[in-house]
């Protein structure tokens, strides 16, 4: 058997205990596989489903940002075959010339001979200039990684610093390999380590933070004659997806006092998830004055709407009417009044099989814990979030 990836030796058995064996065909029912704890490939464990995540901005055919993250379904536990490694700390750390490359793939350049134990070799990293883009680092010569070693790691004094991305023909007849450099997409990585929930969340944040002034108009009827606007902070709920019904409720919360007057005054919102709703109620807004038309109204209009069963609505934190009136486009956001008391927040309409609308609204007393949270000064916020995460350890 040769000695290889290209030029190297066989590793010592579960001596690079952080390496993960990917077969060649894995993408098989929606199933993607791989195998934690490996040396040979003859003898596999029991495999671990994972999620894969690529790069956003990674296309096939050109060579950059070649990076995905694999996402575990289930826990690995770590034992004498099984182990993390360490990642850089930030995009300047200095990286040492002397590194390692590892894998299970070709044991030379011209020939499909992958190898069935673990094989490292040791390469010396180039200058930079001489290499490619800012996110890539690069060996060069007669050894290191061949097909079917893409995805392995490039590890110098200990620490991981770049996946193997590809190889091609140097001027001095020698193999130029190129790594994706893991510290320029380390703000990426820890991005996609936070739960699904946080990242959503973050993400319409970021998007609404971008819209530098967000203002709204208090004591308005008629929208030619706008009063000052006052600005506010947006709070999404951190589950609302843009592509899925529900979680659909935003806070605004103002940046400077509002002063209650003849024109301005406040609604009383629902004590209790359980309470009572009166099924008589009423939507307001200046959307659309017809479902098919663009013609929004200068003036607030209201309609007078009856709530419709639960069962024939929607999940458990909607309320739904029923019939050719009703909130349209550009009354999303407005309140659902019911017997004085806002129960829901215009979500959507859609049209029923006989011509009429069904209207949906956020149940606002479903969402009263994360309102009242919300509502709490932002260091009273911060506190009970980290001292109910430390008497979760106690």
């Amino acid at each position: 058997m040769r000695d290889g990836i290209v030029g190297g030796k066989a590793s010592i058995p579960h001596s690079r205990r952080y390496m993960v064996y990917i077969p060649e065909v894995i993408l098989t029912c929606s199933h993607l596989i791989f195998y934690l704890g490996v040396d040979d490939t003859n003898f596999l464990p029991d495999g671990v489903e994972v999620d894969p995540i690529p790069h956003p901005e990674f296309i096939m055919n050109r060579p950059a940002h070649d990076i995905m993250f694999l996402k575990l379904k289930t826990p690995a536990t770590l034992n004498k075959t099984v182990n993390t490694i360490t990642f850089p700390e930030n995009k300047t750390e200095k990286i040492s010339k002397h590194c390692m490359v590892m894998g299970w793939g070709w044991q030379d350049y011209n020939n499909g001979s992958p190898s069935n134990v673990l094989k490292e070799a040791n390469v010396t990293l180039i200058d930079s200039e001489n290499c490619g883009t800012a996110d890539t680092l690069c060996t060069e010569g007669s050894t290191g990684p061949a097909q079917g070693d893409s995805g392995g790691p490039l590890v110098c004094g200990g620490v991981v610093q770049g996946i193997v991305s590809f190889y091609k023909n140097s001027i001095n007849g020698d193999k130029l390999a190129v790594y994706t450099h893991i510290s320029h997409y380390l703000p990426w990585i820890k991005d996609n380590m936070k739960p699904l929930q946080q990242r959503q969340y973050e993400t319409w944040k970021g998007k609404l933070d971008k819209i530098i002034h967000l203002m709204v108009y208090l004591g308005v009827n008629d929208t030619n004659l706008l009063p000052n606007g006052i600005e506010v902070d947006p709070i999404p709920h951190p589950e609302f997806n843009m592509g899925r019904e529900g979680h659909d409720i935003m806070l605004l919360k103002l940046k400077t006092p509002v002063t209650l007057n003849k024109t301005v005054s406040t609604i009383t919102l629902e004590k209790t998830v359980n309470e009572e709703i009166s099924k008589d109620c009423m939507v307001m807004g200046w959307g659309w004055e017809k479902y098919h038309h663009r013609s929004p109204s200068d003036v607030l209009k209201e309609a007078t709407v009856t709530l419709i069963d639960s069962k024939n609505c929607g999940t458990a934190d909607t309320l739904c009417n029923e019939g050719s009136t009703g909130p349209a486009k550009g009354d999303s956001g407005g309140p659902l009044v019911c017997g004085g008391v806002a129960q829901g927040i215009v979500s959507y309409y859609q049209k029923k099989y006989n011509e009429e609308y069904l209207s949906v609204y956020t149940l606002i007393s479903h969402y009263l814990p994360w309102i009242k949270a919300n509502m709490k000064p932002l260091h009273q916020q911060q506190y009970e979030t980290w001292k109910g995460k430390l008497d979760k350890i106690m």
